[in-house]
């Protein structure tokens, strides 16, 4: 138990500049959203009006960067490679499960940080707004999370192959590559609303004379329960598909 804990410190010292850097960015987004809530309808609000839809597009933003952040890269794989540590780790008594567990349970935790601070962030937004949260906006975290941690599944298989720093950053560039790919291919993913239905709605928001307009599209812009629960069953099968191919690539390069 004294190995996971030390292994879990170690992941999280690492890691802190990348995970602050993070925290800072989300609750400097969030404040903007809320801002911008305050400043579009705050009249509107205090007229006893709600903005419903206009906090669910800030809130679906927020949880989408809120996700893109969580998921993303910590910086511990490339500290490993300057110090020489992964090299010298292969000859200590650390096995490649040990390394794995330790380091997906700080993803599980950062996880649901991102979770938490979502469904505050949302519901402060919402508040402004005049509007209750719906729980559309949890879906859209749990859908961008499975994008980026399948983008971060790509990009953790092709970097621990890299055996230096100098091939640690070719390969990094080609995992960012495929990501890139895979960002491109979901344009020509069908989403169920025409391109017609989609131009009104941005014709609408563009010359709309006051946010409180736009909630006539609620049931446009809100995720249905069907396939915000398929996200978040995806988001358990990515995670754990993310632990094997990061125990496989750890188990390689052991032998």
């Amino acid at each position: 138990m004294k190995k996971y804990s030390s292994l879990i410190f170690r992941e999280l010292k690492l890691g802190r500049k990348a995970y602050l850097g993070s925290f800072i960015l989300i609750i400097v987004f969030a404040l903007l959203m809320l801002l911008s809530m305050f400043v579009s309808g705050g009249q509107y609000v205090m007229n006893g009006e709600s903005m419903d839809v206009f906090a669910i597009c800030l809130s679906y933003m927020f949880a989408a960067l809120t996700a893109g952040c969580i998921a993303g890269d910590n910086g511990v794989l490339k500290s490993d490679m300057a110090s020489g540590w992964r090299t010298y780790s292969f000859a200590l008594p650390v096995t490649a499960l040990e390394k794995t567990v330790a380091k997906y349970i700080v993803k599980l935790a950062a996880i649901i940080i991102g979770a938490v601070l979502t469904f505050i962030g949302s519901t402060l937004i919402h508040t402004v707004g005049g509007s209750n949260m719906p729980s559309a906006v949890m879906f859209c975290y749990f859908i961008c999370l499975d994008l980026f941690l399948i983008i971060d599944i790509v990009y953790q298989a092709v970097v621990l192959r890299a055996d230096d720093m100098k091939s640690l950053k070719k390969l990094g560039t080609i995992a960012g590559g495929i990501g890139a790919v895979i960002l491109l291919a979901l344009e020509f993913i069908p989403s169920g609303v025409s391109d017609s239905e989609f131009e009104t709605f941005m014709t609408e928001v563009e010359t709309a004379s006051s946010p409180v307009i736009l909630n006539k599209y609620i049931g446009f812009v809100t995720i249905p329960d069907a396939a915000g629960i398929i996200g978040i069953v995806l988001t358990v099968v990515i995670f754990i598909a993310g632990f094997v191919v990061t125990l496989k690539n750890h188990k390689r390069r052991e032998v």
